[in-house]
């Protein structure tokens, strides 16, 4: 069949053929381009980048505690701030004295004890008293002396009376000493849980329990020393200062 050129100019089907014949070049011609310009600057994937890391803001342990600074001598500590501090100084013969106890909400008691003169202990032979150590962390020493945060069972074979778990400072005081705060037992006296205030031979007591009379005193050792107030006490000890 033969299409015929009207007097106007193209029929409908041969304007049709000519658009479709443009579109095609121009398409062509527009991805001929691209491909072009891709092999000449190659398009790079970018590869997602981490976040940069948020620095960790070590949180401070002692935060919002109350500081206790002694009254007659350079000993400070700190404690939180909802025990309740009874330290009160006594006086007698013109000789000065910190005694007291600091309790926590729920009764942990820690006593205070400055200065203490003529510390001693005594236990007949054969002794029945055994201190049992849960553990010793060594500190920085206090006025130069080696100083230890002991954690410790004490108890009488011959007297059931006596059975406690104690937290405190030791001191050793000279080369003499042999005791070793991490053996696990030791049979004779109480350990003296104090440390030198560094004039003669006074000294300053730090140490705390629950009464012996308490529930939690009933706990095994592993337990007991879980308790949030004996991770306090321990802090306690660690922030002691004597300047």
């Amino acid at each position: 069949m033969r299409f015929l050129r009207t007097q106007k100019g193209f029929t409908g089907l041969e304007i049709a053929l000519i658009v479709a014949v443009v579109s095609a070049v121009g398409a062509a011609g527009y991805f001929a381009f691209e491909a072009r310009s891709n092999a000449i600057n190659p398009k790079t994937e970018q590869t997602p980048q981490p976040a940069p890391a948020k620095s960790e803001v070590k949180k401070d342990p002692y935060e919002g505690w109350t500081t206790f600074t002694s009254k007659i001598n350079k000993v400070s500590f700190k404690y939180p701030s909802d025990w309740k501090n009874n330290v009160q100084v006594e006086s007698e013969g013109g000789y000065s004295q910190e005694k007291g106890v600091i309790t926590s909400p729920s009764g942990f008691e820690l006593r205070f004890h400055n200065p203490v003169n003529g510390i001693g202990s005594a236990c007949p032979m054969p002794c029945s008293i055994v201190n049992k150590n849960y553990q010793a962390e060594k500190i920085p020493s206090i006025l130069g002396k080696e100083t230890w945060v002991i954690k410790q069972h004490t108890y009488d074979t011959a007297d059931p009376q006596l059975n406690a778990k104690r937290i405190g400072l030791w001191q050793r005081y000279s080369q003499d000493d042999t005791f070793d705060p991490r053996s696990e037992q030791e049979s004779g006296p109480m350990t003296i849980f104090a440390v030198s205030l560094g004039v003669g031979y006074e000294t300053v007591m730090v140490r705390g329990s629950y009464p012996e009379s308490s529930p939690q005193a009933k706990l095994d050792l592993k337990q007991y020393f879980e308790l949030p107030d004996l991770k306090d006490a321990e802090l306690i000890l660690k922030s002691v200062k004597i300047q």
